[in-house]
């Protein structure tokens, strides 16, 4: 009884820690994810701030 016990105590632990490390690895690529957005608004913002990106025919009162 004890020796089963100790085998479906481990089995949890495998479980658990299986589980643990989905999260995390979901947690790091939810976080890559999101300092790509992060990259990418701030590229962008940065583009549209910037009129010498905006061609002439484009730019305002032209």
């Amino acid at each position: 009884l004890k020796w089963q016990k100790s085998m479906e105590e481990r089995a949890t632990f495998r479980q658990n820690m299986d589980q643990s490390r989905r999260a995390i690895q979901a947690s790091r690529d939810l976080l890559k994810r999101l300092r790509q957005r992060h990259r990418d608004d701030m590229a962008e913002s940065s583009e549209n701030a910037n009129p010498s990106t905006v061609p002439i025919s484009q730019r305002a009162g032209s």
